[in-house]
């Protein structure tokens, strides 16, 4: 039986999960569906559009995307089968690749694509509020990164060679964070994850960039091993 690749790209705005996916279509052979997701509160329930003037859409369509939409859906729809039973999901794909708010709760793969850092920003913050004399400050996922602890594909977006410093330490400190486990505990609890991630900084609008070329086969992988 063949099933279809389920692709999550986060990220914050503006960050290039656009470009990641267009450089996804392009690389990956077969029919892709791309979605542009948006959780909105104020709905009452999940709604599909497919607007033609819609940026996203527009370059998805273009990189080669055989069906595209624009999924909004509430807190209350996440993890339903709302987005199963979307008109594109009627659609036959290899694989369905989801931008921005993920309204499954689980996918094959989950990519964050990260800015390079500011010159005075981290990747790690510590709490202190509320905290007693004896007690230690915890780190924290800088706000801007939030998200960036679940992924499995992590890509450091450079907009220029003068990022590639900050890009490193991003992807230093997201290596480990799997390792240290004073942090690990901080952050995912008590459990941690030791979820394998791969770790890049890339110029994703650069076809011969080698991080670039890392991600995309890291994608490729998981879009293969659920599709064939």
């Amino acid at each position: 039986m063949r099933e279809r690749a389920l692709i999550h790209v986060a990220g914050p705005s503006g960050s290039g999960k656009t470009t990641f996916v267009e450089a996804m279509l392009s690389a990956a052979a077969g029919p892709i569906l791309a979605a542009r997701c948006i959780r909105d509160n104020a709905l009452r329930q999940a709604r599909e559009t497919a607007p033609t003037n819609h940026p996203e859409l527009r370059r998805y369509s273009q990189a080669g995307a055989s069906g595209v939409a624009l999924f909004a859906f509430p807190e209350s729809d996440l993890g339903s089968d709302a987005f199963f039973i979307s008109k594109l999901m009627t659609d036959y794909s290899r694989a369905v690749l989801l931008e921005g708010d993920n309204p499954l709760g689980f996918t094959d793969l989950a990519v964050f694509v990260a800015p390079a850092p500011l010159d005075d920003e981290a990747l790690f913050a510590r709490r202190t509020r509320g905290l007693v004399a004896a007690e230690r400050a915890k780190a924290a996922i800088a706000e801007r990164y939030t998200g960036i602890q679940h992924a499995q594909l992590v890509v450091v977006n450079l907009r220029s060679e003068s990022e590639r410093k900050g890009g490193g330490q991003i992807v230093a400190d997201v290596v480990r964070l799997r390792k240290d486990e004073e942090l690990c505990d901080d952050i995912f609890g008590f459990c941690g994850s030791r979820v394998p991630i791969t770790a890049v900084v890339a110029n994703l609008t650069d076809p011969d960039d080698p991080g670039r070329k890392k991600a995309l086969a890291r994608a490729l992988r998981a879009l293969r091993s659920r599709s064939s």
